[in-house]
């Protein structure tokens, strides 16, 4: 396998390195292992949480759904406060750090380390995610073709350490035990960290402070700017493992909050030119459809990993995959077909075809649907056992990551082309937000999956089939709704892909 992803790097490498920036590279290896660590841990959270605390299903999906809630909902503070003050190489460094040391005290594998740990990797993922993805947009000058493609190279990243994270740690689980995956996982964010510092020497004034004497003066005649940011982050975890700990309380502040983020880009859209207004009211736009394909798309780590702990026949070749281990599945896809991807939009777009972002947008959602009646259709084919066959769960993966690849690279790339440039980690902050949003929905979701763990297969398979049936036919009609206004959006970007 190791030499299967280093022939996908090394032909990534072959198409592009005498047309992208070599900065992207490091930030791509970067980006790389500290999703393996993130995603390593995640894969191993909810049956995690089932097995060694005994908590219900409806309690871990809760938790889980609260969790990533706050995941997506701190890049909007950390992107404001890198935008403003830090400057987005100083906020990297410092989530970096603090999500190390969340992973960490993930192997205590005890209730306190456990929701320690995961405040945390929230915090420092308020910090590191959209100030990196900043960076890689800071690498690209104005009406830079090169843009979308580099951000497909930099996704491509994302899921090569999203793949590995979730195959090796659940293995490692297997064999050894949790506390040994946690480890591994730490090692990834270790390495994450010390490739950026290496970087940091290639980005020239990319990422640096916007002000830097704003940083140093003090706060209280005594306590610097900079130093108060990093204080404010570690003193916010109490407030984090609080949520996570009473979960039904995270949409009751994560909604307001939310929306009053989104208020203010709607604010600034109508303060600026016609033109700027309506790139921004494109993004908003986008933002509600970024949302509900993550709604259905982020069940993978919760309903979709129960499912195939009890429902889906992992044996191949008289081996039994770990269920947590077939989220590696999407990741492996889209890390894969990305290069095809970002190859094909270079192509369309020398020949002036390439579909709009909107359209992109359809397709992602086509796909998504088409995933989830794959999921559904595999009642229909049970084993003696009463068992899905493995082919229904890896076919409705495959289109799953056919929509993500539609969607989530040039949904970044979006951001940072319609958005002035003092909003773009902010921006980038809001849409991980719509990741918040989407995750609230799918706790919900998830709890419509719930079944009794004690009855066979066969007699709980009827109610994952009408949920994913279902929420197959709802994906594919709010892609037709985004079809129906795709024209509209396009005469507001102005020119923009």
């Amino acid at each position: 396998m190791s030499n299967f992803l280093t022939k996908i790097f090394l032909i990534q490498m072959k198409n592009t390195t005498n047309t992208q920036p070599l900065p992207l590279y490091l930030l791509f290896l970067t980006e790389m292992w500290e999703r393996f660590g993130f995603y390593g841990m995640r894969a191993l959270l909810t049956l995690f949480m089932i097995k060694q605390f005994q908590y219900s299903d409806t309690q871990s999906y809760g938790i889980y759904g609260a969790y990533a809630a706050l995941i997506y909902f701190a890049p909007i503070v950390g992107g404001l406060l890198a935008d403003r003050l830090l400057g987005y190489r100083y906020a990297v460094v410092f989530g970096g750090i603090l999500m190390a040391l969340g992973n960490l005290l993930m192997v205590g594998t005890t209730e306190i380390t456990t929701y320690s740990a995961l405040a945390f990797i929230v915090v420092g993922t308020g910090f590191l995610k959209p100030n990196i993805a900043s960076i890689v947009g800071g690498l690209y000058g104005e009406g830079d073709s090169r843009r979308d493609a580099g951000f497909t190279i930099f996704y491509v990243g994302i899921n090569i350490g999203a793949f590995l994270g979730p195959l090796v740690c659940p293995w490692v689980r297997q064999e050894y035990g949790y506390s040994y995956a946690f480890a591994v996982a730490f090692v990834g964010m270790l390495l994450g960290i010390s490739i950026f510092l290496i970087a940091l020497k290639r980005l020239g004034t990319n990422g640096l402070p916007p002000n830097p004497q704003k940083l140093s003066k003090k706060l209280f005649g005594f306590l610097r700017i900079d130093w108060a940011i990093y204080l404010g982050g570690i003193c916010s975890i109490p407030l984090v493992i609080s949520l996570l700990y009473y979960y039904q309380a995270a949409d009751y502040i994560l909604i307001p909050i939310g929306l009053l983020a989104f208020g203010y880009i709607f604010y600034t859209a109508t303060r600026s030119d016609q033109v700027a207004k309506e790139k921004l009211f494109v993004v908003l736009v986008l933002m509600v459809f970024n949302t509900l394909f993550f709604a259905f798309f982020d069940l993978a780590p919760t309903a979709l990993t129960v499912f195939a702990e009890r429902n889906v026949d992992r044996v191949l070749f008289g081996f039994e995959i770990p269920a947590e281990a077939l989220v590696a599945l999407n990741p492996i896809f889209t890390m894969s077909l990305g290069v095809l991807f970002s190859q094909m939009w270079l192509f369309l777009a020398k020949r002036k075809q390439e579909p709009s972002t909107p359209m992109k947008f359809f397709y992602a959602l086509l796909f998504l649907g088409m995933g989830f009646f794959w999921f559904a259709l595999g009642s229909f084919s049970l084993t003696d056992a009463g068992l899905v066959p493995l082919a229904f769960l890896v076919l409705g993966y495959l289109f799953h990551s056919l929509g993500e690849l539609s969607l989530s690279p040039v949904g970044l790339s979006m951001i940072t082309k319609l958005t002035p440039k003092t909003l773009t980690a902010m921006a980038i902050g809001s849409w991980y937000l719509c990741w918040s949003f989407s995750n609230l929905i799918a706790r919900r979701l998830a709890g419509l999956t719930v079944v009794d763990k004690n009855l066979p297969p066969q007699e709980t398979i009827g109610q994952y089939a009408e949920v994913f049936g279902g929420i197959g036919l709802v994906a594919i009609f709010i892609g037709i709704i985004l079809l129906f206004i795709v024209p509209t959006l396009r005469r507001w970007m102005h020119g923009v892909l």
